[in-house]
């Protein structure tokens, strides 16, 4: 700690990068790789380095002033305030259920058990709540850190290994992107869209950095802030270039169909690096593709709370003389009350 002091602040831009590689990654990037190859990979490196300077505020904002994000968006009125919370009501629900689920099928497989999928995202979020409720910021921040190295070891491990594949591909040359084609510039919206994660990450982001204040109230100097943040940015973007050439060396020009579901296209992809590689490549890819969305899932499960538990205090004016972390886990209740239609 002492020859590398920066150590001791790392935890929101692990957090960051913890919620950034999802579907975004998994699913987005490696889709990207599977149908245009190497194609897209400016695409991906271009819509993390122009996304940059919208996240980058969030840490900087916070560190400056001590404040979450929100406060700034509260000094030019209450309708961006407004507009953030409905975004986030409005996604909230969607989006943990759907990272829940892609994440409830890898669980099946790496367990090799067969379980109704709405009682596996269930237990899965159970965990997460019993987590958060007993744990607190403090085992959010621990777990993620050894989640973030494993999920970022392991698909490093799986994407070398993508190159010695013996994947049979078609003589004719593979399809490559049009801007004429309306399917092909759906894809690169979404992409674009997706990569790394929606702007209003950058609010998740400030308020993790408040919450690793020290006991005495204290938040990280800037100089170590921005290391922490930089580490997660850059990481994620890296990871988005390791998923495009697992989809790439894996499906690129194969002549394979590959399913639009999110769950079964994971699902496929882990079949098929593993028939390819051999089955002692299984749980490389399977740990990978597992802790990509899980992490997504535990840190997304912390952070819609957060920030909407935030944002109404700001709103609503009886909510402001309720605890923070009251509101917080009333917000967790409504969570649950949502996901009925598993």
């Amino acid at each position: 700690m002492r020859r590398f002091p920066f150590l001791a602040y790392l935890g929101p831009g692990l957090l960051y990068a913890g919620a950034a590689v999802g579907v975004s990654h998994l699913v987005q990037s490696t889709r990207a790789g599977a149908v245009y190859g190497y194609g897209l990979l400016f695409v991906v490196l271009f819509a993390n380095l122009i996304k940059y300077p919208f996240f980058v505020v969030g840490t900087r904002y916070t560190i400056i002033t001590g404040k979450s994000l929100l406060d700034g968006y509260e000094a030019l009125g209450r309708l961006p305030v407004w507009i953030f919370f409905f975004i986030s009501i409005g996604t909230m629900c969607i989006i943990v259920a759907t990272v829940t689920l892609v994440t409830s099928g890898l669980f099946s497989n790496l367990l090799g058990i067969t379980m109704e999928p709405w009682l596996l995202c269930a237990i899965i979020l159970v965990f997460c709540f019993l987590l958060l409720a007993i744990g607190k910021f403090a085992a959010l921040d621990g777990l993620m850190k050894w989640i973030v190295v494993l999920l970022t070891v392991s698909t490093i491990v799986a994407m070398i290994l993508s190159f010695y594949a013996a994947i049979p591909k078609l003589e004719t040359e593979g399809k490559s992107f049009s801007i004429s084609n309306l399917g092909d510039v759906a894809f690169l919206i979404a992409l674009m869209g997706w990569m790394p994660i929606p702007i209003e990450a950058a609010v998740w982001q400030s308020d993790w950095t408040l919450a690793k204040k020290t006991p005495d109230g204290k938040l990280p100097p800037m100089k170590y802030a921005m290391i922490d943040f930089n580490i997660g940015y850059i990481g994620t973007t890296l990871l988005a270039v390791c998923f495009l050439a697992l989809g790439s060396n894996m499906m690129y020009n194969t002549g394979a169909e590959f399913s639009s579901q999110a769950v079964s296209f994971a699902s496929e992809l882990v079949k098929l690096y593993t028939s390819a590689i051999g089955s002692w490549s299984y749980p490389i890819i399977l740990i990978a593709a597992f802790f990509t969305m899980f992490s997504t899932t535990l840190t997304c499960f912390d952070a819609y709370p957060r920030v909407v538990s935030n944002a109404s205090r700001r709103l609503f004016k009886p909510l402001e003389k309720i605890p923070t972390e009251k509101l917080y886990c009333y917000c967790w209740c409504r969570f649950d009350s949502h996901f009925t239609f598993f």
